[in-house]
């Protein structure tokens, strides 16, 4: 059992309003501020400060201006969102006048200030400003920052990794619940059919389709060694390869890497195919590329043996490649192929000649 420990932290917001009324604002010819109560919102102290003709900040504007501004009197910093309105007193209407679109930062004494909100004439020519009185409502959201949260212990229960794998592979060894068997080169497999059916769809058709025998409790596999279907086997139950690693004999290696991608595409099992394809590919070396190309092109493998072609493009590589045993059996038995590797690499220098006359150009 695993400890472990646990908090937990939340973020949380504070919403009020205050409405202040200034009563005989057009009197105050000497533009002294004009403070509201003190009002509580999240558990800090605020207070409204109304300034009546204030001087716009264009110097060229001569008219008076109402400021309003916000002060903060706790002794704390907060983050807050105001929203300002004048209340018109014929609709009883809220007007915003001035907002933050963005929580901001306040401490004691520090001030949210406004200038220029209205014009002394448009208040007075408006319902705002009603019998030499002015409404101003604020709306503010605070926010709450979370203390450091407790840490807590507790226990974890561990739960074990897939098993299904495991398992699956372990059903290969268990011959008592097999219920069909293959011959592959005078050796013996015993399998599942709905294992098998599942894998493969070629192997769904020989064990479950209108022409299979009922009666049949063993296939004879021709044209595979038995230490390939055996890999084939493996992958199908495990959906991986078992260490196909042979010392310094690479060429062993890659001699079952090609009857593997051979009885991958025979059993229509994609994934190993592919598989095979990028190993074989990590594999490429001058004496087995003739040889890969060869089944690369007999498997419809159109990377694989793009890849290879590419490889032999070079002239030196190909000289390296001519002189081999693997290019030897592929003019042999496939002349047509060696056709298609000159072709291309007809193609490919012409390609590169072109694209160096037009940087040239």
């Amino acid at each position: 059992m695993a400890r472990q420990t646990n908090s937990v932290s939340v973020v949380e917001k504070a919403y009020g309003t205050h409405q202040f009324k200034v009563i005989g604002y057009n009197q105050n010819i000497y533009s002294f501020p004009i403070r509201s109560g003190t009002f509580n919102i999240g558990g800090y102290d605020w207070r409204l400060v109304y300034y009546p003709r204030t001087r716009s900040l264009d110097e060229i504007d001569n008219d008076d201006y109402i400021e309003v501004d916000l002060e903060l009197l706790s002794k704390a910093e907060v983050r807050v969102m105001v929203d300002l309105f004048f209340i018109n007193q014929v609709t009883n209407l809220p007007y915003s006048v001035a907002c933050t679109n963005e929580p901001m930062k306040l401490t004691r004494k520090s001030v949210w200030a406004t200038c220029d909100l209205m014009k002394m004439s448009e208040l007075e020519s408006s319902g705002y400003g009603r019998d030499n009185s002015v409404i101003i409502r604020c709306d503010l959201t605070v926010i709450l920052l979370p203390d450091v949260p407790e840490t807590k212990s507790m226990y974890e229960i561990e739960v074990p990794p897939p098993e299904m794998a495991q398992q699956f592979g372990m059903l290969l060894e268990d011959m008592t619940s097999s219920d069909v068997t293959f011959e592959v080169g005078g050796k013996s497999f015993h399998a599942h059919r709905l294992v098998l059916a599942t894998r493969s769809p070629v192997f769904k058709a020989q064990l479950f389709g209108s022409m299979r025998d009922t009666r049949m409790e063993s296939l004879v596999i021709c044209e595979m060694e038995p230490e390939v279907f055996k890999v084939l086997l493996h992958y199908i139950y495990n959906e991986s390869l078992p260490s196909m690693d042979h010392g310094a004999d690479r060429a062993n290696r890659h001699e079952m890497l090609c009857h593997l991608l051979e009885a991958a595409d025979r059993y229509a099992i994609e994934r190993l195919k592919v598989i095979c394809e990028s190993m074989l590919l990590l594999d490429l070396d001058v004496e087995n590329v003739a040889m890969t190309l060869a089944v690369a092109e007999q498997q419809h493998c159109k990377q694989l043996t793009n890849a290879c072609l590419e490889f032999m493009e070079p002239p030196e590589k190909m000289e390296a490649v001519v002189a081999t045993d693997g290019y030897n059996q592929l003019k042999r038995d496939q002349p047509a192929l060696l056709f298609k590797v000159w072709e291309s690499s007809v193609h490919r220098r012409s390609s590169k000649e072109t694209r160096a006359d037009a940087r040239m150009a």
